[in-house]
């Protein structure tokens, strides 16, 4: 998975709730690098903040949905991260290609329903407070 996320704190929690899954995560700060990641890396899902500095998550959608279309490639499921979940956010999102939406603070429930979704591969949400 492609994880494209500027802050620190919340590439490492993303990270974390991932791995806890057994999910392989590489990750990238910036839209522009995601663009490039994107068909150069082997991942099957991109998890992608959608306020970033250099090239933000819009952007680098619509470019990256813009690639697949021009080389004829399957299109990769690309789930935004946001703290902004208002319809004109969401209407952004998907007109520049974004399948689905995470808010932040991210909740783990949904992030593993959505992985499930998309990697047609159940994800168990781990164990976090197994019997003493």
């Amino acid at each position: 998975m492609l994880l494209v996320e500027d802050n620190t704190i919340n590439r490492r929690v993303a990270t974390m709730m991932l791995q806890r899954c057994g999910v392989e995560v590489d990750w990238c700060e910036d839209g522009s690098e995601a663009v490039h990641r994107r068909f150069t890396s082997n991942c099957d899902l991109v998890l992608m903040d959608c306020q970033m500095p250099i090239m933000d998550g819009f952007t680098a959608t619509g470019r990256i949905r813009d690639t697949e279309a021009e080389r004829q490639l399957p299109r990769m499921p690309i789930i935004a991260l946001t703290a902004h979940v208002l319809d004109e956010h969401r209407r952004a999102g998907s007109e520049a290609g974004m399948d689905e939406f995470i808010g932040k603070p991210l909740d783990s429930e949904q992030l593993y329903a959505y992985l499930d979704r998309f990697l047609n591969a159940p994800i168990n949400e781990p164990d976090l407070h197994p019997p003493t």
